[in-house]
């Protein structure tokens, strides 16, 4: 593992994954809106609970 992001959730996620499925934009400048990548994070952790959203560490996973 290795890359750690830090992430804002919605408390409505189970707090206790081991892996989470982030999907965001490669080039959010790019002409059409850009392409969107899914990357897998694991070993995560809430480091705050703020009522309606979680502040989540994550590690990404490597490519299968």
């Amino acid at each position: 593992m290795n890359g750690a992001e830090y992430f804002v959730a919605p408390s409505v996620l189970d707090a206790d994954a081991l892996q989470i499925e982030v999907s965001r934009v490669v080039d959010p400048d790019a002409p059409d809106g850009g392409e969107a990548r899914s990357e897998r994070f694991g070993a995560v952790s809430v480091l705050e609970n703020a009522g309606d959203y979680l502040l989540l560490n994550a590690s990404r996973l490597e490519p299968a």
